[in-house]
């Protein structure tokens, strides 16, 4: 019967310990949202753009990196640079090392 409290109080401390790091790392991304949210406010008052703008400027800019960083693992020596437009644009370039390839699908950048 002490071996079944013991093994309740392990299992117990688990579950307790995994929901306080569950509650820990929700808390840190509440708090980087309301950090890039406090930056993306200070960016549209110094630029004069929207903040819409400048998030969806972000999220290019973001899923534009996965694409390239894919590109790249699967192609090492495809690419000789990739670069992005400042925010608030939303314009990616990638520079191939020869001509681009034509027979390759490549995933929408949306």
């Amino acid at each position: 019967m002490a071996l079944k409290k013991i093994s309740f109080a392990v299992f117990a401390a688990s579950i307790l310990t995994s929901s306080i790091t569950q509650a820990t790392n929700l808390a840190e991304k509440d708090n980087q949202i309301e950090s890039m949210r406090q930056e993306n406010i200070l960016r549209s008052e110094q630029s004069g753009v929207s903040i819409t703008q400048l998030e969806k400027s972000d999220v290019f800019q973001d899923k534009f990196y996965e694409f390239i960083t894919h590109l790249e693992s699967n192609n090492p020596d495809l690419i000789s640079s990739a670069w992005v437009e400042p925010a608030p644009e939303t314009k990616g370039y990638i520079r191939f090392v020869d001509d681009a390839p034509q027979d390759r699908k490549y995933p929408s950048v949306k």
